[in-house]
């Protein structure tokens, strides 16, 4: 997903693990691999130069357990990732959002899953996405700015 112009490598690459989520200053390339049915939430507040990546697993944590790792799951990973980049000086008014992978394996539904909660949670948070795409790896470079052309998020 390109919000403005080619992704260029800038920076050092940041590989964002299975449930993992990653908020950056500066310039570096984000990379989740081998999404499948997982998704990945990339942010971006562009003034700030702040960006970050969440590789989600699933769409909602158990309510009677304790979640060691939020970025597993789109509720609490999607949250994490923008107090993450608050943090580090991100403005949640001015950041930007991408959303990529949630495939269909085989009969399941469970990516679209996913990935529908992705969107509901970033919305849920007031700001919106600019794009989806069904992927397989996504990458961002964190200078990839603001484009007029708003993406969706599908919901049934």
């Amino acid at each position: 997903m390109r919000l403005q112009g080619a992704f260029a490598m800038v920076g050092a690459p940041v590989l964002v693990g299975l449930a993992e989520v990653q908020a950056i200053s500066g310039a570096a390339m984000l990379t989740c691999l081998g999404l499948g049915s997982c998704v990945s939430v990339c942010v971006l507040d562009p003034v700030a130069n702040v960006s970050g990546m969440a590789h989600i697993m699933l769409p909602t944590a158990f309510s009677e357990t304790e979640c060691n790792r939020p970025g597993t799951f789109a509720d609490t990973g999607v949250a994490e990732l923008i107090h993450s980049m608050e943090k580090l000086g991100g403005e949640r008014l001015r950041m930007q959002c991408a959303v990529a992978g949630g495939a269909s394996i085989r009969t399941s539904e469970h990516g679209q899953e996913n990935r529908r909660c992705c969107c509901r949670s970033v919305e849920h948070l007031r700001f919106e996405v600019h794009g989806t795409r069904l992927r397989r790896q996504f990458r961002s470079d964190g200078h990839y700015g603001h484009r007029k052309r708003k993406g969706h998020c599908e919901h049934d």
